[in-house]
């Protein structure tokens, strides 16, 4: 019977349960007072028989056992708690099997290593090069990965975890990994071997140290140091320690550690606290050894890890980034994972920060990069990772070297939020680096051009909606800064006469244009007006569109034109709210990386503001046979003469819509199709003459996380746009 017992009551048979409990208690309780009324009754003509204690002591009886009640209520006010925790429990007895079986290898000492992968940039390890042969057995192999997923479990169960940001999760998706990763495999072996290096005769190694608040597990961590000491050869190890910790002094961190570990350690200490990052460069420039080598205060380094090194180091002559595997412990220091090494270093942006642990650096190519940048606190290993492997391989051992401290509150200064947005500014960093390794020709500067004066308002029409278009001017009167409209009116003179005798009915008197070819498409109009811009309207610094049923607000123009004049830019773009009559407003389009554009138009026609020196510099027109998409044509071709676009999360417009908002696509889908097509081309167009530089270069500007999450249909957008760029790229 014992194997088919429930492991948990479920809540509602918990509750179920209690209120019987609770139920019980109350009757029990009367029971006990009817019992004291009734002998109190049998007695009453007898003085002194103790009626009144009785009746007291029924009383004292009645609280104790609402005394009692009060507690059990009070228990199932923690009930959610409690779920939580049996949940819990349910889930670790799901794993327990799996936890003996690694207790039972750890006891047989079975070489974890041997079931694990091992690389030098993206080339897998041979058994010849390997410290620990890698065994073939498929078995251990499946018995080792299942167990690794149930561990994982088990330690989120116990610590908690959180899954990647949708900012960080969006980054990787978009980004050109393919091109990355050809990248990182095309970089070459530094040619400066170890003797290059100099310090002949000084430790090999330097462990660095950066200590902080963790007074409980630093003696276990100096006790792993010392150990590593003892079985290395005399005079190879120094251990470097900064403490930023201003509570303890030299004396305290001493206190923490064995005696017999002391002469190898050098302490610095200045009672401040400047950082992780600032602490670790001091204790790289104070450093004597040829290989740094990182340790946290709070984890352990395994006795072995040198003489892993040195096997390594002499058959990797020219590696000067080596990263070993690494084991999961919790604070008393039980193993409760050996974490699986499957991905080579060549996926490091896609992947995460796969080569650390313990990570040896040559003393050479840490000065090279400069060390660790301080603009990246608590992932400053991953951006220092990411430098390196632009540049040459990283080798990744299978051997765990490292052990990792789990703790209740684990890395409590740097929460899994923030962790996630400084690796997005990490590879954003990244993205802009690699840009400019992969672009073409050397970047231009954005130039610094005078203030932006006057400008003007396209408003495209065809006179049938004198009342909406008359909004659309008073939200242009409301300007902070001055915006002139232009009208164009799309239809014959007639037309031209109705449009210009209504407005001035309604006391305004815009600059109208005629566009009188009807024979041609929506493009028309916006062409009448760009050329009056490019031609007749010298004085004139900015120019956007409008049509007859949108509307801007105040600061519309006012923050687009500061956007232009602080950037440089020579598109500034917004966000538009979007409302149907007689509902409320709702978010338009969400913004995208800039090179989106060519998979998708995410940017409406009244959302952007343009230079007129940009137009007049391009050339751009819209095409006038297209009765849709004419505005993402336009886009393109402005992306496509290199114009720089700065975006802004602020919502600075509203459109309305009437209808279902296809009506159009539905009256002519042959015709729909036809544009989409003739769009699609200008795109792999576009592609082809910006490279996979602009696209990694949009990436790299783009905040991710200041809009909401990616969905459906603009993940696949910018999938396709990736491999419109790749594609060029590789053609």
């Amino acid at each position: 019977m014992a194997g088919s017992e429930k492991e948990a009551l479920s809540l509602d048979e918990t509750l179920a349960a209690l209120r019987a409990t609770l139920d019980y208690i109350d009757e029990t309780a009367r029971l006990e007072i009817e019992v004291i009324k009734t002998r109190d009754s049998a007695g009453a003509a007898l003085p002194g028989n103790g009626a009144e204690k009785a009746l007291s002591e029924g009383g004292d009886a009645n609280k104790t056992v609402r005394r009692r009640e009060r507690d059990i209520i009070r228990k199932l006010l923690i009930f959610k708690p409690l779920k939580k925790k049996w949940d819990r429990r349910k889930r670790r007895r799901k794993s327990a099997a799996l936890a003996r079986y690694l207790d039972e290898c750890i006891a047989v000492n079975l070489n974890f290593a041997s079931l694990n992968a091992g690389f030098y940039g993206n080339r897998a390890l041979t058994n010849t090069e390997r410290y620990t042969p890698y065994s073939p057995d498929t078995a251990a192999h499946a018995a080792a990965e299942q167990a690794y997923a149930a561990l994982g479990a088990r330690i989120v169960d116990a610590y908690g975890s959180s899954a990647a940001s949708p900012g960080l999760a969006a980054l990787r998706q978009a980004a050109p990994c393919a091109d990355i990763r050809a990248a990182f495999e095309a970089a070459k072996p530094n040619e400066a071997s170890l003797k290059d290096v100099g310090a002949e005769g000084g430790p090999v190694y330097s462990i660095l140290t950066s200590f902080f608040e963790q007074e409980a597990f630093f003696p276990l961590c100096a006790k792993s140091v010392e150990a590593l000491i003892q079985s290395d050869a005399a005079g190879r190890i120094e251990w470097v320690l900064v403490n930023d910790d201003p509570r303890l002094d030299v004396a305290a961190l001493e206190a923490l550690m064995p005696e017999t570990v002391r002469p190898f350690v050098r302490i610095f200490s200045d009672g401040r606290s400047k950082g992780i990052v600032a602490r670790l460069n001091e204790a790289a420039a104070a450093a004597r050894g040829r290989w740094l080598l990182q340790l946290g205060c709070e984890d352990e380094i395994e006795a072995k890890a040198t003489a892993v090194l040195d096997h390594y180091i002499a058959g990797f002559p020219r590696a000067r980034y080596i990263s070993s595997s690494m084991a999961d412990i919790d604070e008393g220091g039980k193993v409760l994972r050996f974490r699986r090494q499957e991905a080579d270093p060549t996926t490091l942006f896609e992947s995460g920060m796969i080569a650390g642990s313990l990570v040896a650096v040559r003393r050479d190519l840490f000065a090279e990069l400069g060390g660790f940048r301080d603009a990246f606190p608590g992932c400053q290993d991953y951006d220092f990772a990411l430098r390196a492997a632009i540049r040459e391989p990283l080798l990744v051992l299978p051997e765990y070297l490292y052990r990792y401290r789990w703790r209740v509150r684990s890395r409590p200064s740097r929460p899994a939020p923030s962790q996630d947005r400084m690796a997005v500014f990490v590879l954003r960093a990244f993205l802009d680096r690699f840009a400019s390794l992969r672009r073409k020709s050397p970047a231009v500067a954005s130039p610094r051009r005078g203030p932006i004066g006057t400008g003007r308002c396209i408003i495209r029409t065809q006179g049938r909606r004198i009342e909406l278009l008359a909004e659309t001017l008073e939200s242009l009167r409301w300007q902070s800064v001055p915006v002139q409209p232009i009208i164009v009116v799309h239809g014959d003179a007639a037309a031209q006469d109705k449009v210009r005798v209504d407005l001035a009915a309604l006391g305004l008197d815009p600059l109208i244009l005629g566009a009188a070819r009807t024979d041609l498409k929506r493009g028309h109009p916006m062409n009448v007006a760009m050329d009056y811009l490019r031609f007749s309207a010298p004085k004139d610094d900015y120019f956007f569109f409008l049509d007859d049923d949108d509307i801007v607000f105040p600061f519309f123009a006012e923050r687009l034109t500061k956007m232009l004049d602080l950037t440089g830019a020579d598109v500034a773009v917004g966000l538009a709210n979007r409302r149907e009559p007689w509902r409320a407003t709702t978010p338009g389009h969400q913004l995208l990386p800039v090179s989106a554009l060519l998979a998708g138009n995410f940017i409406p026609i009244h959302c952007y503001l343009t230079r007129v020196g940009t137009l007049r510099g391009s050339g751009l027109r819209c095409r006038e046979d297209m009765d849709y998409l004419e505005d993402w044509d336009l886009l393109i071709g402005l992306l496509g003469s290199g114009a720089r676009f700065h975006l802004t999360s602020d919502v600075l417009c509203e459109y309305r819509i009437f209808g279902d908002g296809n009506t159009r696509v539905k009256r002519d889908p042959a015709h729909y199709q036809e544009c989409t097509t003739r769009v699609k081309a200008r795109a792999e167009l576009v592609a082809k003459r910006l490279g996979v530089a602009k696209y990694a270069q949009d990436l790299a500007e783009f905040d991710f996380s200041a809009r909401a999450e990616l969905t459906g249909p603009e993940i696949e957008q910018l999938t396709e746009a990736r491999a419109m760029f790749e594609t060029k790229l590789s053609g």
